[in-house]
This record gives structure tokens, sequence and C-alpha cells, in this order.
């Protein structure tokens, strides 16, 4: 039986919104300078203008994970992970450091510490579906897809529109042979708008 060709991408989105400082106009100014920086790909500039904010502000976790994202963005995994860690130590229920820690273990292939910092964000966030998401993907990678299915419904139950979710747990279920939950999964993919599914459904007869 021909298989739905499935890439494991972890989510690109980095999140770092949460409680916020209070800040005044001219700090409010240097961030939203350093997230455009950052949006149009001028990590550096970002990262500078993230420095010279938190030289007033040193103890807003949600800007030093921002500043996180801006090392994130330019593959220096190891200073993100400080960057993260950091926040953590400034708010230590930072759910999105976490998040945010466990994409950069990810990266490095680092496996159980990925594992541990997603589990810490859905400590903090128990709605966090992105994370239950990713450590889907983690243990579909180790090939224990019983694992993997339970992460995809947990992010499917907050998220319930969420195609990935939908489509990786349909290929966990064809690797374990259940063609009758495959095909609903992608059954349900495609409803939502899956190209692939949609695909795939026709070419196989569905």
């Amino acid at each position: 039986m021909k298989r739905l060709i499935l890439l494991l991408t972890a989510l690109l989105t980095l999140s770092c919104a949460g409680a916020q400082e209070a800040k005044t106009t001219k700090e409010q100014k240097i961030l939203e300078q350093a997230i455009k920086a950052n949006t149009v790909g001028q990590f550096d500039e970002a990262i500078a203008l993230y420095r010279k904010y938190l030289r007033k502000k040193p103890n807003d976790s949600e800007v030093i994970c921002y500043m996180g994202n801006s090392y994130y963005n330019k593959k220096d995994y190891d200073t993100a992970i400080e960057c993260y860690k950091k926040a953590i130590g400034k708010k230590s229920d930072n759910a999105n450091a976490y998040y945010n820690l466990g994409k950069c273990y990810t990266q490095k292939n680092d496996i159980g510490n990925a594992i541990d910092s997603y589990e810490s964000a859905v400590k903090f966030n128990k709605s966090y579906s992105s994370a239950y998401y990713n450590l889907g993907n983690i243990f579909r990678r180790m090939y224990n897809y019983k694992k993997a299915i339970e992460y995809y419904e947990k992010a499917l139950y907050f998220s319930p529109k969420d195609i990935d979710s939908y489509v990786n747990m349909g290929a966990c279920y064809g690797e374990m042979g259940d063609e009758e939950k495959m095909l609903e999964c992608y059954r349900k993919a495609a409803d939502e708008g899956s190209k692939d599914a949609k695909q795939w459904l026709k070419d196989n007869g569905f």
C-alpha cells in the first residue's frame, strides 16, 4: 500500500508572549524597533536593540526570550539556549521559554533535553498545543507511534483544526497497520484543507 510521505517538521514559530513589564514610551519604541528588525531578518540589529532595552530592564523575562529568538533565527542555538535559560531564571513558569528551549535542543538533536523542555512547557501551560505536537514528532522519530499518537491527540484537543497533527497521527496509525484509523485521520486532514491528504486519498481510491 502506498504511504503518504510526510516530512517531520518542527513548528517554526517561536513564542514569547506572556505577562509584560510596564514600559516607558522610549522603552516601548526600542522594543518595537527590535521586533521589526527581527521580523525582516536583521537579527544582529535586533539583538543590539534588545540588549539596549535590557540594560534598563534586566529582569524582563519576555524580552530575554525575544533575544533568544533572534539567536535561534541566526542558528546560534547555544546562545539562544543561554537566553531561554536566563528567561526561565527570571520567571520560572515561563512556558514559552521552555518551548523555545525545546526547539533548540531538537535542532541540536539533544532529544532527552528537548522532551524535558516541552514537558515543562505543557506543565506551565496545559493548553500548549504546539508543544504537544512537537512531542508527538519526537516520539514518531523514535518509532514510538503509540506515544506519538497520545501527544497528537492532546495537540488536537486544544487545536482541533490542526492539519499537521491529523496527518502525522494518520502516518503513525499507518505504521502500526491500523488502516481504518489512518484513513480517518487523513480524511479529517482533508476536510480541514490538506491538499496532500486529499491527493493521497484520491490516488488510493478513497
